[in-house]
């Protein structure tokens, strides 16, 4: 395995770009690279888009199979790595959600494996509160998290480019 996948590397490709009628050839690609365990994404990311019976949640059931893992003992420790981070760094009320999904997942699974996350989040410039010392905003970002842990980050876009996907 070399990359480990974020939901919305999913998300937004079905919703925005990749529609499955506009570029089924991407969706081919993922299953692929998932039988060949290029890619993968961990069990809590296929929990949230099997959620809704979407062309998404059917496609993840369907030809998604092998891209998504159950957590092994090292993803459960550095999941508890990332949970300290994050209990650490930032305020409260983000914490609870970004640990209740599958962002640190992601992440813990990545870092254990050496793997690059692939998201289409950006990194974000984090300040802490002067009162608290801690960092507040609207949500924990995941390549943030990999900063601080040190785990590699890029985007779909690149991942397609490193994987050299052309739509045909």
């Amino acid at each position: 395995m070399d990359f480990c996948l974020d939901a919305n590397v999913f998300v937004q490709a079905h919703r925005l770009y990749y529609a499955f009628d506009i570029a089924p050839s991407f969706w081919e690609a993922l299953a692929q690279w998932g039988q060949a365990q290029i890619i993968c994404s961990p069990q809590a990311v296929y929990d949230e888009l099997v959620g809704n019976n979407d062309p998404l949640g059917r496609w993840c059931k369907s030809e998604g199979s092998a891209l998504f893992l159950e957590p092994d003992e090292q993803t459960y420790s550095h999941f508890q790595t990332i949970a300290n981070l994050a209990q650490a760094r930032y305020q409260p009320h983000l914490v609870q959600p970004f640990l209740g999904g599958a962002d640190p997942w992601v992440i813990a699974h990545a870092a254990a494996h050496n793997l690059t996350v692939v998201t289409m989040e950006s990194l974000r410039q984090e300040t802490p509160d002067r009162n608290t010392g801690k960092i507040g905003g609207r949500k924990i970002q995941i390549p943030n998290v990999c900063q601080q842990v040190g785990v590699p980050v890029i985007n779909t876009f690149d991942l397609l480019r490193r994987l050299n996907f052309r739509f045909r």
